[in-house]
């Protein structure tokens, strides 16, 4: 073999080498973006659902001051048979 057949062959490799490399990168690139968008989603669900548990515990005290908290506030006993 000629020394230019076998430095052909050294190009061609090291080109599959070097695409090798970069579609590795690139694979994992995406993986790591998409782990982050999941991160992400789970943060603002987690936040979202804390929010509507929040507002839902303000509702039901909302509800119950009216009759409740008088009724602690000036030690009676609800009317029985009500």
């Amino acid at each position: 073999m000629t020394t230019r057949l076998r430095h052909r062959g050294s190009i061609v490799l090291l080109a599959l080498i070097i695409g090798e490399v970069i579609m590795t990168m690139t694979v994992a690139f995406f993986g790591y973006f998409g782990s982050y968008l999941n991160a992400e989603r789970l943060a603002l669900a987690s936040a979202q659902a804390e929010a509507l548990a929040e507002a839902g515990i303000d509702e039901a005290v909302y509800q119950l001051t009216p009759e409740g908290i008088h009724l602690i506030t000036d030690h009676q006993l609800p009317p029985q048979g009500q």
